[in-house]
């Protein structure tokens, strides 16, 4: 069974406005396991998000390869999104407003270099995510994807140097595997990336 197909078989009721604030300003994700899968909805969104801008008007230079390669990570952020947001039904939260700024996306090794570090942070994201789901489909669609990402982040790496698709900017060097990080530390690197705050207070270790 597919993970679009378990999708429509686990989406959750109707309990939550997806446009609740916290006091602060911040997106409530939810709890539970909500909150962990809005979590990773934010994280395929601001990918999704990029990757389109990408493909929009590619850079100088880009050549038929790395175009394919491009669309093909795209389109498969694009099933993760949507994966997502039919599992979490109407406690989805809403579209994020994102922020490239400091991007040059006329120019090749921005592009790259922001897209690696984009992929590098989100596998780790999703490293350290798994944890905070109770659901065994859940954290079956987690560690599923965390592996789709982590190819992403070796090709996009490939193209900017070869071979340095496993370095130790990204693998923990004691244990040898790649590099966890929790949503609370994941956040102060994904924040830039979007115009609101996330609120991860509510994630729970299952």
């Amino acid at each position: 069974m597919g993970l679009a197909t378990l999708a429509l078989l686990v989406g959750s009721g109707c309990r939550r406005d997806p446009d609740t604030l916290e006091p602060d300003g911040s997106i409530d994700l939810g709890s539970g396991d909500v909150a962990a899968l809005n979590f990773a909805y934010a994280i395929e969104q601001i990918e999704t998000a990029f990757f389109e801008q990408v493909l929009n008007s590619f850079y100088a230079g880009s050549n038929a390869s790395e175009q394919a390669a491009f669309l093909e990570i795209l389109s498969h952020d694009q099933a993760h999104a949507a994966l997502f947001r039919a599992v979490l039904r109407s406690e989805a939260i809403g579209s994020l407003s994102m922020d490239f700024s400091g991007i040059d996306f006329s120019n090749r090794a921005s592009v790259l270099n922001a897209a690696r570090d984009i992929k590098d942070l989100m596998v780790s994201a999703y490293n350290g995510l798994g944890v905070y789901c109770s659901d065994s489909i859940h954290l079956g669609f987690i560690g599923k994807i965390a592996s789709v990402e982590a190819r992403h982040a070796s090709v996009i790496r490939e193209m900017l140097l070869p071979n340095s698709f496993a370095d130790v900017s990204i693998i923990n060097p004691v244990s040898g595997v790649d590099i966890a990080r929790s949503p609370t530390d994941a956040l102060m690197l994904i924040h830039p990336y979007i115009h609101q705050k996330l609120n991860t207070d509510k994630l729970q270790l299952a």
